[in-house]
């Protein structure tokens, strides 16, 4: 409250003081628990507005933004974000100013941007071929080979295998301020060589066209703008391995600057675009076919969706109709759940932004940065705002953190995990952080077990591995042993926390040895349970009369005549 004006109702704040008090009143029938847009959330704005730039993430989690353009010039500075802190440090800036580029980290975990509009020395706009790697142990930018032929406005991803993928894009003419030759060739950078491969034609040219990274390996490229305003109404794979394109598949509908993300199943989800404007349909590709998919509630393009660590499909910003029909930017998102059958509105970014670029954070949000703020007059932005709640296995502080709703010891869970022998690590658990599962045998980690001191076949004070605490092991003694009159007598726990009545078991053909156990040899017949005679250190049966014997020890009489007991 940096304002001189008296405030009513409440005590002066002094300006530019550090802190005042904010008084928020609430309806008097407002339902409990409530939860205040817990979706977004901003971070440090960028030093740099920019638009039309490259971001990509450090193998470290952090993000690298370089490059772009605001109002009036094309950028050649760098910044990474810290996103532990949310905050963003200048680092060495590209050789070259560029905008319309992409970045990705390629194989040995540099960054690689290539291409984009420029400027020569005389101030005219060009189209660029030269490439840049950025190296985060060093911090410094070196010269790539360059593309094959110039190009911007096209799009690189990367390939299973580490290498950077491009296609498409356009180039500016003498004269030609509107990008018109358009491209379908496509290359593949491998670093080690520092080389690009021009391999197989797509089937047409593509601008504002989507890479998806499949889950076979192949690439799946989507739609786009073929020439002129004509967009693309067919995607088609290609696949790294054989360097070959499958035949193009027809889309539901033809458009460009959509949004696309690989689901968990393997199959791609395609939001919005425009064709003759802003599009809220949405199609899945599955099984090499499309088909529809649930409409958003917001007819949009130039927007970004990703796949949220919680497993939902956010899309965010982008530029849509207002109720004059005027196209300028949107702040609004919208949520598609994991298994959920529509699209539902999740509140708004700090501002509107169409063309923002957007990165996945290590706990699972979404960070979207930069873009187009305004069409009239034209505004590039710089600020950044994180979407999404936390998904499972991220660190958190309070339930309304995660997108689950349970902070559970730190960690978002998928339940809320309350059993004393139920936990969310992996370390208790030996299962993914976030997954709620037994903890392991022999552990106590909440100290939800205690152990027993009064029954011997009671609680031990650790897990049984099953998710209860564990009680005494299964035959563990718990009364006796007793030995007496040739009889032992030992009660042993059943496993389950109880000691059942002594068993009797007889010591025949030996007698009790000691008051708690049984003989195992014999030295005289005084070792021998009744009926029984010592032979030598092992108990037998005394003979009857008339019964071969060696020796008068054989007989219950003691005597062995002629080789017979009498």
């Amino acid at each position: 409250d940096t304002s001189a004006a008296p405030p009513w109702g409440r005590p002066t704040t002094p300006p530019g003081a550090a802190a005042c008090t904010l008084v928020v009143t609430l309806p008097a029938d407002l339902a409990y628990p409530a939860v205040l847009d817990p979706a977004w959330s901003t971070a440090d704005a960028m030093k740099d507005a920019r638009s039309f730039f490259g971001l990509a993430a450090l193998a470290s989690g952090e993000g690298l933004a370089l490059g772009g353009e605001d109002e009036s010039a094309w950028k050649a500075s760098v910044e990474m974000f810290d996103p532990a802190t949310k905050t963003w440090a200048q680092v060495a800036p590209l050789a070259q100013k560029r905008s319309f580029i992409k970045a990705v980290r390629v194989e040995d975990g540099r960054v690689l941007t290539c291409g984009g509009s420029s400027s020569d020395d005389a101030g005219t706009t060009v189209t660029l071929a030269e490439c840049e790697l950025f190296d985060p142990t060093s911090g410094q930018w070196s010269a790539a080979a360059p593309l094959p032929a110039p190009r911007e406005q096209y799009q690189m991803s990367v390939l299973a295998d580490g290498r950077a993928f491009f296609t498409g894009g356009c180039k500016q003419g003498p004269g030609d301020l509107n990008c018109s030759l358009l491209f379908k060739n496509v290359g593949v950078y491998t670093v080690a060589s520092d080389a690009w491969k021009v391999v197989p034609d797509m089937s047409v040219p593509r601008l504002w066209h989507s890479h998806s990274l499949l889950q076979s390996g192949k690439v799946l490229v989507v739609g786009g703008i073929r020439d002129g305003d004509n967009t693309v109404d067919v995607s088609e794979e290609y696949d790294p391995a054989a360097e070959t394109w499958a035949p193009p598949v027809s889309m539901l509908a033809a458009r460009a600057l959509h949004g696309a993300v690989v689901m968990p199943d393997g199959g791609v989800l395609i939001t919005g675009g425009a064709d003759t404007g802003p599009m809220k349909t949405t199609e899945l590709y599955a099984g090499g076919a499309w088909m529809s998919g649930p409409p958003m509630a917001t007819a949009r393009s130039a927007h970004r969706a990703v796949l949220l660590g919680n497993g939902a499909v956010a899309v965010l910003g982008g530029a849509s109709l207002d109720g004059s029909g005027n196209i300028g930017p949107i702040a609004s998102a919208e949520v598609l759940a994991m298994g959920g059958s529509s699209f539902k509105p999740a509140g708004n970014a700090s501002e509107p932004r169409t063309s923002p670029e957007v990165a996945l954070l290590p706990d699972g949000r979404a960070v979207m940065v930069g873009g187009v703020s305004d069409f009239n007059p034209h505004t590039t932005s710089h600020a950044v705002d994180v979407f999404g709640d936390l998904g499972a296995g991220a660190g958190c502080k309070v339930d309304p953190d995660c997108g689950s709703g349970h902070c559970v010891d730190g960690i978002c869970c998928d339940t809320t995990c309350t059993g004393a022998c139920s936990s969310c690590k992996g370390a208790d658990t030996a299962r993914p952080d976030g997954t709620c599962a037994p903890v392991l045998a022999g552990q106590n980690p909440k100290n939800g077990c205690t152990k027993d001191l009064v029954n011997v076949c009671g609680t031990t004070g650790t897990c049984d591995g099953k998710g209860a605490c564990a009680f005494a092991a299964l035959a563990t003694p718990c009364l006796g042993p007793t030995c007496e009159n040739g009889v032992l007598k030992v009660a042993t726990c059943d496993g389950k926390g109880v000691c059942p009545p002594a068993a009797s078991t007889a010591c025949a053909p030996f007698a009790c040895a000691t008051g708690t156990t049984c003989g195992t040899t014999c030295s005289g017949d005084g070792d021998c349970a009744a009926g029984f005679k010592c032979n030598g250190t092992t108990c037998v049966a005394g003979k009857k009369p008339g019964e071969p014997c060696a020796s008068e020890k054989e007989c219950e009489s003691k005597l062995c005549i002629d080789g017979f007991c009498c």
